[in-house]
């Protein structure tokens, strides 16, 4: 695949996963703030869905193989450890309703690792101050 082609596919899905970093942190129209405490349970996971699968088509456009193997299925997405220290895996929920505490905390930095290993495949500097969104947002935006 061409540069302008990856190029013209990333504005596409710009354009259709809406990510808006400016005043709100926002994917879809839906907001996510730095404390997802602060957010309901399904509002979050339709968030990370929606993250999640931006995550898996930049990789699949872009042709990086991710560290942490991304499920999408909208808002109870999951994240995979294929690599742990057992040989099968363990799989982490991007959903908080009848999930343990420390699994979602774990899923949501895995999916915040595959995106700083988007950015910095691509030369991006990843931020870990920022919310996951702004990141996401520069990997569209900048490569």
């Amino acid at each position: 695949m061409s540069k302008k082609q990856k190029e013209s596919i990333l504005r596409h899905l710009q354009r259709i996963y809406c990510i808006n970093s400016l005043t709100t942190n926002s994917i879809c129209g839906l907001e996510l703030t730095c404390d997802l405490a602060a957010l309901d349970d399904e509002h979050l996971s339709s968030v990370l869905g929606y993250a999640c699968h931006a995550t898996l088509m930049i990789s699949k456009y872009l042709q990086v193989a991710l560290r942490y193997e991304l499920v999408h299925s909208a808002s109870r997405s999951l994240v995979r450890d294929c690599l742990s220290s057992n040989g099968t895996g363990y799989t982490y929920p991007l959903f908080r309703r009848e999930t343990e505490q420390r699994c979602f905390d774990k899923a949501v930095t895995l999916l915040a690792a595959d995106i700083e290993q988007l950015m910095c495949v691509h030369g991006l500097e990843y931020d870990s101050k920022l919310c996951m969104l702004r990141n996401l947002k520069v990997i569209l935006s900048r490569t």
